[in-house]
């Protein structure tokens, strides 16, 4: 009888990780290992390969629905759930690593670090960034999750945070997801009251930036709706 030449294939590639990390790893041979742990006792190349091929590249696997998953040949809802887990679980490392040791220096560090949090979300999301007075980051809280087309802005909970984790500045974000990046006049009559109710407890907002499809618009920079943020401390960085 002749050979499987795919045994010891998992204890291979295994030991080639443990010894090089993930040099030398092609996007398929990525998703090819992280299926060993949801798929036992199986071959998950072929598989890896039709879910490269089905959604373009390994992010956009990660980044799918379970039901846009379950659709390829071989994917079950238990598979689809864990590649799922896996990409929630890369977001929480992502905050949690950089929470304590992240410093902001500009409006623009702050809108790419919050712009990667978007990238392909289906609804609309409320994210406070907490911050002391050096623009060090305390935490990062999504507030409220909505729909396609709104999300409540809740004041009390905005400020319960900020107070929760000691902030002494902070930057509000919401995304529109099937919009354009600009805010609505219920986001510059929110953004108002938000100002207010964080500054009777000494925390200043000070931006409310707006992404969608991979574009923002940070309120406080923008020549229409800057006058919101008028009266405030303008060296908000140093």
């Amino acid at each position: 009888m002749a050979d499987n030449p795919h045994k010891g294939h998992r204890a291979r590639m295994k030991q080639q990780f443990l010894e090089n990390g993930l040099d030398g790893f092609n996007d398929h041979q990525v998703l090819e290992m992280l299926l060993f742990y949801a798929i036992a006792q199986k071959d998950t190349n072929e598989l890896a390969h039709r879910l490269i091929d089905r959604f373009g590249g390994l992010s956009n696997v990660l980044d799918a629905e379970p039901r846009d998953l379950c659709d390829v040949n071989g994917i079950s809802e238990h598979t689809a759930t864990f590649l799922t887990f896996c990409r929630s679980l890369l977001n929480r490392y992502y905050k949690e690593k950089v929470k304590g040791t992240k410093r902001f220096t500009s409006f623009a560090a702050i809108g790419e670090y919050l712009q990667s949090l978007y990238v392909n979300e289906r609804h609309e999301k409320v994210t406070l960034l907490c911050l002391d007075n050096s623009g060090k980051l305390l935490t990062c809280r999504v507030i409220n999750e909505g729909t396609l087309t709104s999300v409540e802005l809740d004041t009390r909970r905005i400020v319960q945070t900020a107070l929760q984790h000691g902030a002494t500045a902070a930057v509000l974000a919401h995304n529109h997801p099937v919009g354009i990046a600009l805010p609505s006049e219920e986001d510059v009559a929110a953004t108002k009251q938000l100002l207010y109710a964080l500054k009777m407890v000494d925390v200043k907002l000070i931006d409310h930036m707006v992404f969608a499809q991979g574009d923002y618009t940070s309120m406080r920079q923008s020549a229409k709706y800057g006058y919101v943020f008028l009266g405030g401390d303008d060296h908000v960085f140093g």
